[in-house]
């Protein structure tokens, strides 16, 4: 998941629209915005509100953006959905900050503007008993956002964006008294027991209700298995510590998980793109060697090399390397090659949407 930003943000360059004559492209962070000719120039302090951003009613016709808005009969809100114009992509829209804001002071909560969340999954399997070793993934912000985070000439990685469900497969620490829960036991190296754990993006799932968050961990046991025993094996030998969890981020894809089936039928595929040990997140090339060594998928590397804003640009658009496809890809993910931290924002790691994806009609979105 990631924030809602709704800030003053400085238009950092105004350029004619390529196919409108009455129409310009102001740009802001990262965000690209189709805008009245003449409306804004280089240098103005604005308001932008996202994609995916749910305005009240009372606002969207103040700000004259109501007809624009895709909006329900039972929510008194409508939805900012992203717009191609011309031929030319809008990222949301840019209002006055006839309120003088501060710059970079999100609003969101002062509008009432609340995001849109994709609607939520039933009939999944039981909700298991939460586990404070076995976390939830980290929540990756929009590139547009934060097209500065990378350090430039800096080595990243990134890998396509999967339209699927999050899934997690880890193992926690087996401690005798400590969980009461009926959770499945797995046993390596040296009688070192551990709970295995299963859950989508927000919940623990529990083991043996044939639910489809439990699939990576029934059909591909023995590679999980072998994942865990090498990471168990060298943190005992190396460091003189077993960890105490090792969760396993992927992707389930294809059959019934979204609207993009990847080319599957009626199978399932689930593609690895982080692994977590002891909360800490592994270097990317340390996930690659665990998921090649224990014969899982990994989730398809489409770029390596000194970041690139405009490269990273032209390759969230295309088909899909996943699968058998042939359809659109959903986008990228990307990350430093060596894990980092960033003072301010945290865990270094950004998502960028192609725009096909995000103009795709009757798309699903469930987490």
């Amino acid at each position: 998941m990631s924030t809602l930003f709704v800030e003053p943000v400085v238009i950092r360059e105004v350029k004619p629209h390529p196919n409108a004559e009455r129409l310009e492209l102001a740009m802001v962070k990262g965000w690209q915005n189709v805008v009245g000719k003449g409306t804004f120039k280089e240098g103005d302090v604005v308001i932008h509100v996202p994609p995916d951003a749910m305005v009240p009613r009372p606002l969207a016709e103040e700000w004259g953006v109501a007809p624009y808005l895709a909006w329900k009969k039972t929510e008194e809100k409508g939805r900012v959905r992203a717009a191609r114009l011309r031929q030319e992509m809008s990222y949301g829209f840019l209002v006055p900050n006839d309120m003088g804001a501060e710059i970079g002071t999100n609003l969101a909560e002062h509008f009432g503007i609340t995001k849109w969340e994709p609607p939520p999954i039933v009939g999944d399997g039981d909700q298991d008993h939460p586990h404070p070793l076995f976390h939830k993934y980290t929540d990756v912000e929009n590139l547009q956002n934060f097209p500065d985070l990378f350090e430039p000439g800096e080595e990243v990685v990134a890998t396509e964006k999967i339209h699927g469900r999050n899934n997690r497969v880890g193992i926690v620490r087996h401690v005798e008294g400590g969980d009461t829960y009926d959770r499945p036991v797995l046993t390596l190296g040296d009688g070192h027991e551990y709970l295995v754990m299963v859950g989508s993006h927000s919940h623990p799932r529990k083991c043996g209700q044939e639910s489809i968050y439990e699939w990576g961990w029934r059909e591909k046991r023995r590679q999980f298995e072998v994942l865990f025993g090498r990471i168990v094996q060298s943190w005992e030998s190396e460091k003189g510590v077993l960890p105490q969890s090792v969760v396993v981020f992927g992707e389930l894809y294809g059959y019934k998980m979204q609207d993009l089936a990847y080319g599957m039928g009626k199978k399932l595929g689930f593609a690895t793109f982080d692994i977590a040990v002891d909360h800490g997140w592994l270097d990317h090339d340390e996930v690659v060697s665990l998921v090649e060594h224990a014969d899982l998928e990994m989730a398809p590397i489409l770029y390596r090399g000194p970041y690139d804003a405009d490269k990273l640009g032209e390759l969230a658009d295309g088909d899909t390397t996943l699968g058998g496809g042939p359809h659109m890809r959903e986008g990228l993910v990307v990350r430093p090659v060596k894990e980092r931290r960033d003072p301010d924002h945290g865990r270094v790691i950004l998502k960028l949407k192609g725009a096909a994806y995000v103009m795709r009609k009757g798309g699903t979105e469930y987490q």
